[in-house]
């Protein structure tokens, strides 16, 4: 099973900064740098696509970064 940590960031605009939540999820058994990939949801919100293809990414040995824009 993949280690998932949640994790904010500030987006790097200095007139409006926004505070960004997210989902990383680093792939079983890899040490050091990996690929990663990030997953952004729909205009209906967080649903089920991402967790799925976020599973899938990181069987291959990939991180995923998956945004909540709302």
């Amino acid at each position: 099973m993949p280690t998932r940590s949640y994790v904010n960031y500030v987006s790097l605009d200095p007139d409006r900064p926004l505070t960004v939540s997210a989902q990383l999820c680093m792939p079983d058994e890899i040490s050091g740098k990996v690929p990663a990939v990030v997953i952004a949801h729909g205009s209906a919100g967080i649903g089920s696509r991402g967790p799925f293809y976020a599973a899938e990414i990181n069987k291959a040995g990939i991180a995923t970064l998956e945004i909540d824009m709302w």
